[in-house]
């Protein structure tokens, strides 16, 4: 490179091996020694990169929803309960605290009814099984249970009048704290060649009893096949 390429117009010397595109009224914009000093070293690069990353809008993006939802709520409560330790009334107190409570049962309450799940769902007061069970009764009132489309009553009654039958045909013992599962099984080994049935009919019972589902006719409809599989696998034993 020659000596007046290393020149500009007003006598600066720029380093050999620099570079400066020249500027519309054909002067050198030159890297001033302040502006090279500026220029951070790769370890403060790092650092400064780092510090940048760490800030919270960069992390926003990486929670889930439900993690934006839990942290939303838990700020209203914080918000509300500021808010409540500053009124001075005692009734309004208790008006807030009522409110609040009224939005939390309407929360569930929406929730359960959105998963389907009967609001008026009652434990079973009775044993569920009993030794004294009529199979003919059971199965009237399972019958009836289904046209009312009281299709919970109507699975348990029938399973109770398919085990109720095996009990008067002396297969099986049922007392008051008898389950599905155990009758079930009992009923299986008695008439091996119906066990599955038997099994898929306690598991059905426990179902509609006691997980909170809602119960539709599809479960009463299976029900009805595995009675009639358990009838036809007891005649050929009894053949």
């Amino acid at each position: 490179m020659s000596a007046a390429a290393l020149l500009t117009a007003q006598g600066s010397f720029i380093p050999q091996g620099s570079f400066a595109p020249q500027g519309p009224a054909g002067r050198l914009d030159l890297l001033t020694q302040a502006d090279l000093l500026s220029q951070p070293s790769r370890e403060e690069g790092r650092r400064w990169a780092e510090e940048e990353l760490s800030k919270t809008r960069y992390h926003e993006a990486e929670t889930t929803l439900l993690e934006r939802i839990g942290r939303a709520i838990s700020e209203f409560f914080a918000d509300l309960l500021d808010g409540v330790t500053r009124i001075e009334h005692p009734a309004l107190i208790v008006v807030v605290i009522l409110a609040v409570a009224a939005l939390v049962v309407g929360i569930v309450w929406f929730t359960r009814r959105a998963a389907g799940v009967p609001l008026d769902r009652k434990p079973e007061s009775a044993p569920v099984f009993d030794a004294e069970m009529d199979p003919e009764v059971l199965r009237r009132t399972s019958a009836e249970a289904a046209a009312a489309r009281d299709w919970r009553r109507a699975v348990q009654d029938l399973v109770r009048a398919v085990f109720a039958e095996q009990s008067r045909a002396g297969r099986i013992a049922i007392d008051r704290s008898s389950t599905a599962h155990e009758l079930a099984e009992a009923a299986g080994s008695a008439v091996p060649p119906a066990a599955s049935a038997f099994a898929e009919l306690g598991g059905l019972f426990d179902t509609v009893t006691f997980s909170g589902t809602a119960t539709g006719p599809e479960a009463y409809d299976r029900a009805r096949a595995l009675d009639a599989a358990v009838q036809d696998r007891a005649r050929e034993v009894r053949a």
